[in-house]
């Protein structure tokens, strides 16, 4: 991620408590530092931090309404009554379709799936599928939807059918009348895990119809614990906090991630990840994508077939169809994000703005929710995209802490066909002459919720470390914080005034950024060397370009290349430390200084003289004037004084001496033009 003008905010500590959870769970310092950090700060909470232990995870009879769905389900497998899993599109609703399609077929059962098409259908129930669904089966269970769908579910009931609702999405005023409705974000739910993603809630009802039909917790968890991986791929692509229980299925899911899946097999191979050892990372940005594109583009339907099938062939097929969809998305997707930001620079005022409303009927419908991201990431505002390529538009919008989008789309509720989602991403349909009443009315709930700090994006910096405290024990030490994801982010570290030894850009395109660090300073090799990689952070080469220092935050990984293992650091951000931002100054008021001179020459540069010490100078003036070895007193005036006054015969003189002091690394930073021609603004800068 690439955050300008990121504001660092580095983690307060406390040394009492992580020497407690060093000495009770024998932890490295650095962990415990960051544990302490993100709140988890007692030898108990730590303890339970890092235990994975199934015994942990709730019982899925906590959930409202999980009884009648899951007995009901119980006895149309039993009684090989069809099935049909009514999924969505996206990874989450396509994992959990082809979860409960296996577990209702593995216990004996007959269970088909619905995917609905994104461009002919959308998102959701709709009558027409059911209608399409009844003529093969007359019980439907939903996976990741349905908990909005009213009047869809009484037209099931009205055509003798029976719906089984599972979701997480945020409910509205009214619970559709369906036979069970399992979502734990219900009011009258107690269920303590209220985080879970759509193939999380999917999941639980498997577990609980699996203990029905062995008769045994244990047989019908086993059971069901071979499909965590689909739980892990589905909740880490829903981008829901993996903490708790989320975490625990997600560690599960991870430890034999696809050794009973043929198609998630081929998946990792066709995404180069079949030698790699599976992270969440790898999920979230080399398998999820593809199983999206599909979705996004065409018909997901195929991503089930995918999961679902034992054919090695059909599944080398499938996989290349969904990586040849993901290169096609990804080109469609990036010129959606250009078209949307020049729509921003051309047409948005960002001072009186804080929430973005674009629309188009040039977007593809499939690509507008990742497209909202990069505005977000951007331009640190609430983002929604519409595409208006049919009536009504297809909008899908992204947002920033501190705004909470579902709750902002209730309260507009008005404007839309439909709408649903939660806190950081919603979805909606709206007809075109409502888009400018949804921009205005957005904005003045971005105005009354929302700060000039919320508009500033903040990076958040777990510990400060020096690049010798960087080895292979400390990545060893930071895995153990894994899987990482919302909530449990992977740690960021800062390291301060590092030699830049060279920048470049790197990619076909130069987009990316590369740097050689290390912690010594400028002409020295004190201290280890590293290659630091800033993905598209070319653009910021110019930042930092004549800098001989620079600080980063960063994430250090290990890179394998040609045989070779080396530890590489992944810029998240970087800036100039203060002596070279303070160097730039000098620089550019070297320039200013000297076109002031030579506009003044021919009139005299007696106006360049300053008339007094500039006021509030804190250090000393210096008369060297009876001096004849000059230099050596240059050499000396860094120990001399905090601050200190030169008078010069001459404005080029002073510009030559500045200039020549500045080259040195003990004054770089340190050193300023104050003349008579000086702008007041300027003169603050001195002091």
């Amino acid at each position: 991620m690439n955050i300008e003008y990121a504001r660092w905010q580095l983690t307060v500590g406390d040394p009492a408590k992580e020497a407690a959870l060093c000495r009770a769970l024998g932890i490295s310092a650095a962990v415990a530092r960051i544990l302490v950090g993100r709140g988890i700060d007692t030898p108990e909470a730590a303890a339970g931090f890092f235990d994975f232990s199934w015994e942990k995870v709730p019982s899925p009879w906590l959930l409202a309404d999980m009884e009648p769905a899951a007995y009901r389900l119980a006895e149309a497998v039993r009684s090989r009554e069809p099935i049909t899993v009514y999924g969505d599109y996206d990874v989450d609703g396509v994992t959990a379709a082809a979860l409960l399609v296996k577990v209702i077929g593995e216990l004996g059962g007959r269970a088909g799936y619905y995917i609905p098409h994104r461009a002919q259908e959308g998102y959701g129930l709709h009558r027409e599928a059911l209608a399409e669904i009844r003529e093969d089966s007359r019980l439907v269970v939903t996976v990741d939807c349905g908990i909005s769908a009213v009047s869809e579910v009484e037209y099931a009931l009205e055509q003798g059918m029976e719906l089984v609702i599972t979701d997480h999405h945020q409910p509205g005023r009214e619970l559709p009348k369906a036979l069970a409705v399992v979502n734990p974000n219900r009011s009258d739910c107690s269920y303590p895990t209220k985080d879970l993603a759509g193939v999380g809630v999917a999941f639980k009802l498997a577990q609980a119809v699996a203990r029905l039909i062995t008769g045994s917790d244990q047989q019908g968890d086993e059971l069901v614990k071979k499909y965590l991986d689909l739980v892990a791929l589905g909740t880490v692509a829903d981008v829901v906090p993996l903490l708790g229980e989320n975490r625990i299925l997600v560690r599960r899911g991870l430890e034999n991630f696809g050794q009973g899946s043929v198609g998630l097999t081929a998946l990792m191979e066709v995404a180069g990840l079949a030698s790699q050892e599976i992270s969440t990372g790898s999920l979230a940005f080399g398998l999820a994508p593809r199983i999206n594109a599909l979705g996004r583009l065409d018909d997901a339907a195929a991503a089930v077939r995918l999961l679902l099938t034992d054919d090695a062939p059909e599944a080398r097929r499938l996989a290349e169809l969904l990586d040849d969809a993901n290169q096609k998305r990804r080109a469609i997707e990036d010129q959606v994000t250009q078209e949307a930001a020049a729509m921003v620079e051309a047409e948005v005022d960002l001072d009186k703005e804080w929430a973005l409303v674009l629309a188009s009927p040039n977007w593809h419908p499939g690509v507008i929710g990742i497209a909202a991201s990069r505005l977000v990431e951007r331009y640190h505002r609430p983002t929604i995209l519409i595409s208006l390529a049919e009536e009504p538009g297809k909008g899908s919008g992204r947002s920033i802490d501190g705004f909470h989008l579902h709750r902002a789309l209730e309260a507009l509720s008005h404007l839309f066909e439909r709408f649903g989602g939660h806190k950081m991403a919603a979805g909606l349909t709206i007809r075109k002459e409502m888009i400018p009443e949804l921009r205005r009315e957005l904005n003045k709930l971005a105005r009354s919720l929302l700060t000039e700090e919320d508009l500033v994006p903040k990076l958040r910096i777990d510990a400060q470390v020096t690049l010798d405290e960087i080895d292979t024990a400390l990545l060893e030490d930071l895995e153990r914080l894994a899987p990482f994801g919302v909530g449990n982010p992977q740690p960021v570290l800062a390291a301060k005034s590092l030699a830049l030894r060279k920048s470049f850009t790197v990619g076909q395109d130069g987009s990316h950024l590369k740097l050689i660090v290390s912690g010594g300073g400028q002409g020295s090799c004190v201290g280890p060397e590293f290659a630091a990689v800033g993905f598209r952070m070319g653009d910021r080469l110019s930042l930092i370009e004549g800098a001989f220092q620079v600080d980063l935050a960063f994430q250090p990984k290990l890179n394998v290349w040609n045989g070779e293992t080396s530890i590489e650091l992944y810029v998240r951000d970087l800036r100039l430390p203060p002596q070279e931002a303070r160097q730039r100054i000098l620089v550019k008021s070297l320039q200013d200084y000297l076109r002031a001179h030579d506009a003044q020459r021919l009139a005299g540069w007696e106006n360049m003289i300053p008339p007094s010490v500039p006021t509030s100078f804190p250090g000393k003036v210096f008369d060297w004037r009876g001096e004849g070895a000059k230099g050596g007193l240059f050499r000396e005036l860094a120990s001399k004084a905090d601050g200190a006054l030169i008078y010069t015969a001459t404005p080029r003189y002073a510009a030559a001496l500045a200039e020549q002091l500045a080259e040195s690394p003990v004054y770089r930073g340190r050193v300023a033009l104050y003349h008579g021609l000086m702008a007041p603004e300027d003169r603050l800068v001195l002091r």
